[in-house]
């Protein structure tokens, strides 16, 4: 029976292991995308709208950098949130 617990316990921890992993991953990826895709949109609108000043590359990385603030407060929250439950 004992056993039976202890193997439901190391169950439980691999999955929050992976689950942090899987979450620290996908915001990393999430970050360099989101300033890829900051930079390379707003030098399409600069050159489009024929902005010489670089207005709208910096509005996208803005974009970008708050996105990213925003998602590591929801990542903090769901860690804090998952501690919490044990």
């Amino acid at each position: 029976m004992e056993n039976k617990d202890r193997e439901e316990k190391e169950v439980i921890e691999k999955r929050k292991r992976f689950r942090a992993i899987m979450a620290v991953s996908s915001f990393s990826v999430m970050t360099v995308f989101d300033f890829l895709a900051g930079y390379l949109i707003g030098d399409w609108l600069d050159i489009r709208l024929q902005t010489g000043s670089h207005i709208c590359r910096f509005v996208g990385l803005g974009v970008a950098l708050i996105g990213m603030i925003i998602a590591l407060a929801d990542l903090v929250r769901m860690a804090m949130l998952s501690n919490r439950k044990e």
